[in-house]
């Protein structure tokens, strides 16, 4: 696909094929359903869609319809990315406590937790069952998967293995691998967020709708 949006396009006429092949293709279904559904033939549908998405003003309405969709909803690229960090950065000591003596686990009060961490939790269940001294409560605590956040976090950021790499040597040479510090979701502020979309500005910039 294009990476280009070729502005001239919004001003060009769609048929009502490609118009709702676009439409369809926004609201995010595969190309091969999007074609289809718009009403292409179903041979080489494809090599249709294929087609379809080399031609700037499809490109452009697609990013029209995308345009509406993020706007309706009120989500942009930067929320986007604040939620793979809530997730990506998660740790399951923000969510629950443990008793150092009988070393009984607890889950902390939602209320008293910060929006980046209870959005890193999918999902808390609550258990009964008869025990041996009577009824006994458990609670299971799950977190959303870590490592497709952090995929999608590094792809979004424009991060790859060399320029990870070459930045944790650069880290390294200047202060040691012993001074080498992560950020810590416990004490994750809007001002360390905002040290970390400046580290990153030209490539939030770039996705930007």
């Amino acid at each position: 696909m294009p990476t280009k949006i070729d502005r001239r396009a919004d001003q060009r006429k769609l048929t009502p094929k490609q118009e709702a092949f676009a439409q369809h293709y926004s609201a995010g279904l595969v190309v091969k359903t999007a074609v289809l559904k718009a009403g292409y033939s179903r041979n080489r549908p494809d090599e249709i869609g294929y087609q379809l998405l080399q031609n700037p003003t499809v490109h452009a309405a697609i990013e029209r319809y995308r345009r509406k969709s993020r706007q309706k909803l009120d989500i942009s690229c930067l929320r986007v990315i604040q939620e793979y960090v809530s997730i990506g950065m998660s740790n399951i000591k923000n969510v629950v406590d443990q008793d150092p003596v009988t070393m009984k686990v607890t889950v902390k009060k939602l209320a008293d937790l910060p929006d980046h961490v209870t959005a890193s939790i999918a999902s808390i269940e609550c258990k009964e069952q008869k025990g041996k001294y009577g009824t006994e409560h458990s609670i299971k605590v799950s977190l959303w998967p870590k490592v497709p956040a952090l995929e999608s976090l590094c792809k979004a950021l424009g991060f790859d293995k060399v320029s990870l790499e070459k930045e944790l040597v650069a880290i390294e040479n200047q202060n040691g691998p012993q001074e080498q510090t992560m950020l810590d979701p416990k004490t994750f502020t809007k001002e360390q967020w905002t040290v970390f979309k400046e580290l990153n500005a030209k490539r939030l910039e770039e996705l930007k709708p």
